[in-house]
């Protein structure tokens, strides 16, 4: 019996290289794809911090703006008229926010928003304030399609 000769050996080895790769590869595309965050700091009239930030869990999320001008502040989920992968999504915080983290996770064919604000721990005249996020979307969604909690 002949042993295999060394371009063909080299071939068998670039072959098991290339087919052990392909799963790797795989998996590599799979967590590219997880959670993704955005943030935001601002400072109010009276210098105090706070920030803001959404972590998509759902992988439905491309971009997040906060506090869009023409927003509808008053519905917890709208569709911006002429925008179909585009959902505004608000909540009433208030002055005293220290921390507001929203997680949005898939939920169906839909997204769950949870919302979670923590006050900075000074006296606070306690009135809410609407705020808002702007979710541009993998695809086009109804409102419906989506629940808030706080």
């Amino acid at each position: 019996m002949r042993p295999h000769s060394a371009p063909a050996a080299r071939s068998l080895l670039l072959l098991a290289m290339v087919l052990a790769s392909v799963p790797l590869a795989a998996c590599d595309l799979v967590t590219s794809v997880g959670t993704r965050t955005w943030g935001m700091a601002t400072t109010n009239q009276a210098g105090t911090e706070s920030t803001s930030s959404v972590t998509d869990k759902s992988g439905k999320v491309l971009d997040v703006a906060f506090d869009p001008a023409d927003a509808d502040l008053f519905n917890p989920v709208t569709a911006p008229a002429g925008m179909p992968t585009t959902l505004d999504v608000a909540w009433t915080g208030g002055a005293c926010d220290k921390t507001t983290d929203i997680t949005i996770t898939g939920a169906g064919t839909g997204l769950a928003v949870a919302v979670k604000i923590t006050p900075n721990g000074q006296a606070c005249d306690a009135m809410g304030l609407p705020r808002v996020i702007r979710l541009t979307l993998t695809e086009p969604m109804l409102p419906a399609a989506v629940t808030v909690s706080q």
